[in-house]
């Protein structure tokens, strides 16, 4: 069993491109080892700053062609 590691920022901006960070360090792991990686993502004002920072880091870094993303609308 793994345990929960908290990680606390100083700002939103900060917070999103650590958590796009991650996001873009497993899906680069995935690629290497399977051909497909899929995700869901939630769309609310919580997540612009991932969402920005994750479409910035991967826009030029990964082969979006092997990756489906769901949008998914909670309101």
């Amino acid at each position: 069993m793994s345990s929960l590691q908290v990680v606390t920022s100083p700002d939103r901006p900060t917070m999103g491109r650590a958590a796009a960070e991650h996001v873009f360090g497993l899906f680069t792991k995935l690629l290497a080892t399977q051909k497909r990686v899929r995700a869901i993502f939630a769309c609310a004002p919580s997540q612009n700053e991932f969402l920005e920072s994750f479409v910035a880091l991967s826009r030029t870094k990964l082969d979006w062609s092997r990756v489906t993303v769901f949008h998914m609308d909670e309101y």
